[in-house]
């Protein structure tokens, strides 16, 4: 029985100065780690996703071969590109994009001004309303 095919919905920036083989890369890795995307679920073909994002398969070909070289997919000649398992790769890869995005939020907000004392009051205010939120669904299940 073949597995399906995971297709996943994003755009590339032609015009980011991040090039547009590292932005499939980081799209795909980050659906991995996520759990989108998961051990032996299968990818598009090279073709297929290079139609599909309007772009040369050799772009995909690069992004594909750095994920292979990184831990995340495998290729089965005949077969696919196919998630690979591999929870300490994934562990580290999903810490790295927790500290970057926490540096960007950080940075982001103390160019607009605000102080950590403001960030950590709009995160507690934030978990404070997730809190809520999850309290009251699970009242509503009740």
């Amino acid at each position: 029985m073949k597995k399906k095919i995971k297709i996943l919905e994003f755009r590339v920036d032609a015009k980011s100065a991040m090039p547009i083989y590292e932005q499939i890369k980081e799209v795909i890795k980050y659906n991995v780690i996520s759990g989108t995307l998961v051990s032996g679920d299968r990818l598009m073909s090279l073709r297929d996703l290079a139609m599909r994002i309007k772009i040369h398969p050799n772009t995909i070909v690069k992004a594909y071969y750095q994920l292979e070289v990184e831990g995340f997919i495998e290729s089965k000649p005949g077969k696919g590109y196919f998630v690979k398992q591999n929870r300490k790769i994934f562990s580290k890869a999903k810490k790295d994009v927790f500290e970057k995005s926490v540096r960007e939020f950080i940075s982001k907000s103390t160019k607009l001004g605000f102080g950590m004392d403001d960030i950590f009051k709009e995160l507690k205010k934030i978990d404070k309303e997730r809190t809520m939120r999850k309290s009251e669904e699970k009242d509503d299940r009740n």
